[in-house]
């Protein structure tokens, strides 16, 4: 890991990002011949554009992300196990985390990655149930709605369904679907019930903004992709909007009522 990434930055960065200090800043314009795709902070091991995505994502941390994206770093950097810093932001811990989504597409950050061994894309950490429930649990720092405005920022990035991941058998694995990973996140598997996860996400399988999520995955995975679904919904708009025009239609949803 130390030969990997050699220039170590001070502990008091690490400490001074956690508290949205722009120590870091101040260090790199004091080190201009640093590389800042070789640096990383502590002993964390991340370069630091991942370790910026890391843990509860804060409007401080974007700032940071966005002075590192523009002084040079790249956006598709990984860790040892080949997860970037959209795998992690799109975990969506903390609420400046759909900006920092937004600010690493924005830099050209690939939603096509795979990790090193489950071969899992960013969108995958959407759905997570495992980590969900742990940030939910041990940060206090997570919402379902986060996730939402995250997984269409992935979709509209041009983001997969269809295979987000791998499962770990080594001799024949399978190709998971984002609807796979669900299941997984709800406690079902094939239809069966898995007790050691439905008693952990159990809060998943009724949660509004995670079950959106599954509905538009679904929706989408129908349609064919991510283009054909919003065509069906503004297809839908148009056909509710000339019913309503000739009184036969009506809505009790604001949403549609402003539409039409």
């Amino acid at each position: 890991m130390a030969d990997q990434y050699r220039d170590f930055a001070p502990l008091s960065i690490t400490e001074d990002i956690l508290h949205g200090d722009t120590e870091l800043e101040n260090w790199l314009c004091e080190h201009p011949g640093a590389d800042i795709n070789r640096l990383s902070v502590g002993g964390w091991g991340h370069p630091i554009l991942i370790w910026t995505s890391d843990g509860i994502i804060t409007p401080a941390k974007v700032d940071i992300a966005r002075f590192l994206l523009a002084r040079g770093a790249d956006v598709d950097i990984t860790d040892t196990v080949k997860r970037t810093a959209l795998h992690f932001a799109a975990r969506g811990v903390g609420n400046a985390a759909p900006a920092m989504v937004s600010l690493l597409l924005s830099a050209g950050a690939n939603v096509h990655a795979r990790t090193k061994h489950h071969r899992t894309t960013p969108i995958a950490s959407t759905v997570d149930g495992w980590s969900i429930t742990a940030h939910t649990r041990l940060l206090r720092r997570l919402s379902t709605e986060t996730l939402l405005d995250i997984f269409e920022l992935l979709l509209h990035a041009g983001a997969q369904l269809d295979n987000v991941a791998m499962t770990e058998s080594e001799t024949r694995p399978k190709k998971l679907g984002i609807l796979d990973r669900i299941k997984t996140s709800e406690g079902t598997v094939d239809g069966q019930h898995l007790f050691w996860l439905k008693s952990r996400y159990r809060l998943l399988a009724t949660d509004a903004h995670f079950q959106e999520i599954k509905s538009i995955s679904a929706q989408v995975l129908a349609a064919g992709s991510y283009g054909a679904y919003l065509h069906e919904q503004r297809k839908r708009v148009l056909t509710l909007r000339e019913l309503a025009n000739l009184g036969r239609a009506a809505t009790r949803d604001p949403v549609l009522n402003f539409l039409v």
